[in-house]
């Protein structure tokens, strides 16, 4: 089976639909996946809350973080790429 990697940019969402969307991606019944979420500059409500998925560690996801909000572009070739 091949491994699909996926990118979800988060800034500053509503919890109720970063919670949908985390849950989306991580409840997936195929198992060869990687999830890189790339928090740029985000507020403290929204790092915490992706930081509660990454303590659970059920799958596959790492965290790119920064501040200051620098732009999902950078932070792809930054992180991603190099």
């Amino acid at each position: 089976m091949r491994d699909v990697g996926m990118v979800m940019p988060v800034y500053n969402q509503d919890p109720l639909y970063l919670t949908l969307a985390m849950n989306s991606v991580l409840e997936q019944s195929y198992p060869h996946f990687h999830l890189a979420v790339v928090i740029d500059g985000a507020n403290e409500q929204t790092r915490n809350q992706v930081y509660q998925y990454e303590k659970r560690k059920t799958r596959e996801l790492r965290l790119l973080t920064s501040r200051p909000t620098r732009g999902f572009p950078v932070r792809l070739i930054q992180d991603l790429i190099f």
